[in-house]
Formats: C-alpha cells, sequence, structure tokens
C-alpha cells in the first residue's frame, strides 16, 4: 500500500472513532430504580431510547471503481499531470528510469479518491507556474519596450549629430565655392589686365598714348610729367 493510500486509511479510521464517541454522548442512559421519581397511574410507561444506528460507508464494487480511476485516468487534467511527472523524471538526475516507472505505475494504482487529491495538488502548483510565467513575461515585455524606446532615442540622436554634421558641411562646401569663385575671378582681372597692359604697348604711340588727352586719366599731362598731377606740380 502506498503512503498516500495509508494516510487516506488513518484518517477514515480517526473519523470512524469521532464518529462513534459522538453518537455514545448522545444516547440517554437508562434511569435506575432508585432514580424514577414516583408516575402516576394515568401517564403512560416511559421507554428506554434505542441506540441510535450509523448508517454504513458506501460501497462500491471493483468494476465501478474500475471504472471511475480510468475516467480519471484519462482526464485532461490527468493526462497533463502525467506529460508533467514523465518530463520531471526525465530531466531530473536524481530519478532513474526505474523509479519514474514504479512512481507511474503507483500514480495509475491508486484509488479514484486519491488520483482527486494528487490532481488537486498538482492543479494547485500549475496554476501558480502559469502565475510566475505571466509576470515574468510581463517583466520581459516592459524590458523590451523600454530597450526599444532607448534604442529609438540613441537612433535620433545621430540622426540630429548627421543632420548637424552635414548642414556644417554644406556651409563649408558653399564657402569653399565662393573663395574659388572670387579667386577665379581676380585671376581672370589680373589676366584682363596683362593682355590689356600687352596691347598697349603694342601700340605705335606706347603706353603715353593712355595717359594723353582725350583719352588719358591726367587731362592731357603726361604721366610723371608736369601739370597738376605730375611729378612738377606743387
Amino acid at each position: 500500500m502506498s503512503r498516500i493510500a495509508s494516510c487516506l486509511v488513518a484518517l477514515m479510521v480517526a473519523s470512524t472513532l469521532v464518529a462513534t464517541v459522538a453518537v455514545a454522548q448522545t444516547l440517554t442512559p437508562t434511569p435506575s430504580s432508585d432514580a424514577v421519581s414516583p408516575i402516576a397511574d394515568d401517564q403512560p410507561a416511559l421507554t428506554p431510547t434505542q441506540p441510535a444506528t450509523r448508517a454504513p460507508y458506501p460501497t462500491t464494487s471493483g468494476t465501478e471503481m474500475d471504472a471511475e480511476r480510468a475516467k480519471i485516468w484519462n482526464s485532461p487534467a490527468m493526462l497533463r499531470g502525467r506529460a508533467w511527472l514523465h518530463d520531471y523524471c526525465a530531466r531530473s538526475a536524481k530519478v532513474t528510469p526505474e523509479q519514474a516507472q514504479e512512481y507511474m505505475t503507483e500514480l495509475q494504482n491508486m484509488s479514484p479518491s486519491q488520483m482527486k487529491l494528487w490532481l488537486l495538488k498538482f492543479q494547485e502548483q500549475e496554476e501558480m507556474i502559469h502565475q510566475q510565467q505571466a509576470a515574468f513575461n510581463q517583466h520581459r515585455q516592459a524590458g523590451v519596450q523600454q530597450a526599444v524606446g532607448v534604442e529609438k532615442a540613441t537612433q535620433q540622436a545621430y540622426a540630429d549629430i548627421n543632420q548637424g554634421e552635414n548642414e556644417k558641411g554644406q556651409l563649408a562646401e558653399q564657402s569653399l565655392d565662393e573663395q574659388q569663385q572670387f579667386a577665379q575671378q581676380r585671376g581672370l582681372q589680373k589676366s584682363a589686365d596683362r593682355d590689356y597692359a600687352a596691347t598697349m604697348n603694342s601700340l605705335p604711340w606706347g603706353a603715353a598714348w593712355a595717359n594723353q588727352t582725350p583719352w588719358g586719366p591726367y587731362a592731357g599731362y603726361p604721366m610723371g610729367g608736369p601739370g597738376p598731377y605730375g611729378a612738377g606740380a606743387g
């Protein structure tokens, strides 16, 4: 007999003793002749109280018990319990294959009442595991959302940095283009000045032609000569 069956038998014996004591206390004892008070002739004689008979425990035939056991054994709850027991024994290093088979056989040979008690304990553990798993999933989801938020903020920061660098790069490129354009214009101006000077020097009048009236800027006075702007001025 398994340990669970032994416990159930002990509980049944204890309940039987308690019920017997309770019935004995409810019985009315037969009064003695000395304690009986005189009874009038016109009153009926008292009869002693008959002891109460206790209803017998319901009995179940072996066929009915086997049918009930098979029904519980193949129920969805028991199928989950059997799968859990098989998985636990397979993963536990302390349980040998022989012990696993012994546990499964002992579970299968339990009475219907023992199976129901085992299922109640298993379902309590199962519900506790589900609650722990739900709490873990909720905590993990919150962590994932927080990580996603941090990643988005980091990407936005990098985007802002890149945008600022692009704007700085555009400004630097624009300034470089302006400098190159200015240098090109100066180069063209210098080239034009050289061409102009070469053209003037190639004329028959020479460079002095450009300094005399009406074409020159010095109102008819040669450059460096006498006049209001020449060397002899003053």
